[in-house]
C-alpha cells in the first residue's frame, strides 16, 4: 500500500503542468468599449468552446466557473485597453496531448459579466496565429506553456445576455397572448 502511494506519488512529481498566460490580448474592433475596472480569465481544458459560452448566455455562471480549469482575475489593462493575464501553472499532465482554450470575462466575476471574449493568437510556440483552441503534446516530464494574445487577432467582444430580460419579454409575450385570446 505505502509502495503505491510512493508511486503515485512520484508519477505526480514527474507529470507536467499547463502554464498559461494572456498577454497584450486586445479586442479589435472594439478595443475600447468594453473597458472594465477588473477582467477574469478562465482556463478550460478540451475544445467545446460553444458549450461553455452557452452556460454565460444561459446565465448559469456557476455552472461555467466551475467547469473551468483555472481562472486568474486582472486589474491591470493599459490605456489601450491590452490585457495581461498570467494565470500560472495548474493541471498533472503526462505522455498525452492537451487542448485548451481560455474565455475572458469584463468583471471580477461571472455573475456581473456583460461581456466575454474568446481569446485567439498562439505565440509561435503554442501554435498557428490566431486560434482559439491551442494544442500541446506533454511527454513524461515538463511542462507546456499555453499562450493567447501577442498580436491584434480577436474578433470581439460578446454580450452576456441579461436573465431579467428574457424575462421580461416572456411576461409581455404572455400578457399580449392572453389579451388577444380575451378580444
Amino acid at each position: 500500500m505505502i509502495m503505491a502511494a510512493v508511486v503515485c506519488a512520484a508519477a505526480f512529481a514527474n507529470a507536467g503542468a499547463i502554464s498559461w498566460n494572456l498577454l497584450n490580448l486586445t479586442a479589435s474592433p472594439d478595443t475600447t468599449s468594453k473597458s472594465s475596472a477588473s477582467y477574469t480569465a478562465y482556463l478550460f481544458v478540451g475544445t467545446d468552446i460553444a458549450t461553455k459560452t452557452a452556460l454565460l448566455e444561459a446565465g448559469k455562471f456557476d455552472d461555467f466557473t466551475s467547469a473551468a480549469l483555472a481562472s486568474k482575475a486582472s486589474t491591470y489593462v493599459s490605456t489601450t485597453d491590452m490585457l495581461n493575464i498570467v494565470g500560472g501553472n495548474v493541471g498533472n499532465y503526462k505522455d498525452t496531448t492537451v487542448s485548451a482554450y481560455a474565455i475572458i470575462l469584463n468583471s471580477a466575476t461571472a455573475a456581473d459579466a456583460t461581456y466575454y471574449l474568446v481569446a485567439k493568437g498562439g505565440t509561435g510556440t503554442t501554435g498557428t496565429v490566431g486560434e482559439e483552441i491551442i494544442t500541446q503534446t506533454f511527454g513524461s516530464t515538463g511542462n507546456k506553456t499555453f499562450g493567447w494574445g501577442q498580436q491584434n487577432t480577436n474578433t470581439g467582444w460578446t454580450a452576456v445576455p441579461e436573465p431579467t430580460s428574457g424575462l421580461l419579454m416572456l411576461l409581455g409575450m404572455a400578457g399580449l397572448a392572453l389579451k388577444r385570446k380575451r378580444a
